[in-house]
């Protein structure tokens, strides 16, 4: 872990910048089972070799994101700000997401085997992936969301904003995707069984 390495723990007004880790979580990275709840915010330009650039979740974890900004994040593999496996995310207030990047998946977000993501009222802006979903990518994971704007965000490959596989599910309520890019799919990408409502 490049910074933070927690089990339990709430974060308020904290600024977490340009941290780094060779493995995952360059600015944060939670532990199994754990429950972790960020208020108001700022992870920057935080980086890990591997994945989950500003945070990094083992499986079972609760996180609640709220009111926060997480910026200029990047991986050299997949989930530019986060990499959240078998995780119960929660992203509400101005959270915002700008300008993360991932060699890989998930220019944002990379959600993975039996994670649900549930957000309202989140903003992704100019986040990129250099494969798949430049804001986020669902791996056998499911997202919730409403009121969340998607703009500017690129994949080199599929998904421009959005890249769901396997047996992903997505229900998105009033969302907004503005100028979003890829090769295939410039918003919203699905393959092999995943589904949007």
């Amino acid at each position: 872990a490049g910074d933070v390495y927690v089990a339990r723990a709430t974060f308020r007004d904290c600024k977490v910048w340009q941290n780094t880790a060779t493995d995952g979580g360059g600015g944060v990275f939670i532990e199994q089972d754990a429950y972790v709840t960020m208020e108001n915010c700022d992870l920057r330009s935080n980086h890990s070799d591997g994945e989950g650039g500003g945070i990094y979740t083992l499986e079972g974890v609760t996180l609640q994101i709220n009111d926060t900004l997480l910026e200029s994040n990047t991986a050299t593999l997949s989930g530019g700000a986060i990499r959240a496996f078998d995780t119960g995310v929660e992203v509400s207030g101005s959270t915002q997401f700008l300008g993360n990047a991932s060699d890989r998946a998930g220019g944002a977000i990379i959600a993975m085997n039996g994670t649900i993501l549930d957000m309202d009222s989140a903003r992704f802006f100019g986040n990129q992936a250099g494969w798949d979903g430049g804001a986020l990518e669902l791996v056998n994971a499911g997202m919730s969301s409403s009121n969340c704007v998607f703009e500017c965000n690129s994949a080199v490959d599929a998904g421009g904003a959005v890249f769901m596989l396997g047996s992903s599910e997505a229900f998105s309520r009033f969302d907004r995707f503005i100028g979003n890019s890829g090769n295939y799919a410039g918003a919203v990408g699905v393959q092999a069984g995943g589904g949007v409502g």
